[in-house]
């Protein structure tokens, strides 16, 4: 933008609509680094909880800390109301079991009471 006094002399004034605009990129730059760095670290995460061994982690998390008993609960005059009983669970996905045979015969090593029927 050019302006003109008295005498003819022009004056631009563009420093401040170009320092502006320098600022304004600066600033989207910094944006979308901090976009960049927080989608790596998102999947970074979803790496890392890829690759979990699944044998002794569930959810990310050692076994033994999610199989921790929970405290008993207790009313206001101290008596147990709840408590935390420990058993053993089997479950079974009938629509992933392939072999049947192959199935109860593992069924009946864990649970050798059962009958084969």
């Amino acid at each position: 933008m050019t302006y003109l006094l008295k005498n003819s002399q022009a004056i631009n004034i563009d420093g401040a609509k170009k320092s502006r605009s320098k600022l304004t990129s600066g600033r989207i730059s910094i944006v979308m680094i901090v976009i960049i760095l927080l989608f790596m670290l998102i999947l970074g995460r979803l790496y890392f909880l890829g690759n979990v061994d699944k044998e002794n982690k569930a959810y990310g998390f050692a076994r033994d800390v999610v199989t921790a008993s929970r405290p008993n609960i207790l009313d206001r005059n101290g008596a147990v109301i709840a408590l935390d009983i420990v058993a053993p669970s089997l479950y079974a996905e009938p629509r992933n079991i392939i072999d049947i045979e192959e199935a109860v015969a593992k069924l009946l090593l864990e649970l050798p009471e059962l009958d084969e029927k």
